[in-house]
């Protein structure tokens, strides 16, 4: 048995083939770009955690006494930064304003003022983030 098909029905599978290419196409593209903005978020995060574990590392190694030894004071420096390609390193500035508040600490009855240090260290660049990373206590 022989079947007979139409030029019509010929040309309406054409068309269904190109459609169903465009969604892939589409679907492909959407996913492509879910991807680069997730690997993009996740270089800015592993940057910030870079940032964060340095400024620590300072803190810890010098102590907070060393870092604001005056009240009231501004300083600012450089802190190593991890470039876009995850490979090379180039420094970053940050700024830091320190400062003294008095707080009542009781123990029992016997109550005491004691002097806390507070600070504040402000990270601007580009590669933290589209804003200024703040760390403060």
């Amino acid at each position: 048995m022989r079947m007979v098909t139409s030029s019509r029905q010929q040309g309406f599978s054409l068309l269904e083939g190109v459609i169903s290419i465009f969604l892939v196409a589409i679907s492909g593209l959407g996913v492509a770009y879910t991807l680069s903005v997730s690997m993009k978020s996740q270089v800015t995060d592993n940057v910030q955690n870079l940032v964060l574990n340095e400024l620590r590392g300072e803190l810890e190694n010098a102590g907070i006494q060393a870092n604001c030894s005056l009240a009231g004071t501004d300083s600012s420096g450089d802190i190593m930064v991890l470039n876009h390609d995850l490979q090379s390193t180039t420094n970053a500035s940050y700024s830091k304003h320190c400062g003294y508040a008095n707080m009542d600490v009781t123990i029992d009855t016997i109550t005491q003022t004691v002097a806390v240090p507070q600070f504040t260290i402000t990270v601007s660049d580009d590669r933290v983030g589209n804003y200024d990373m703040v760390i403060q206590n």
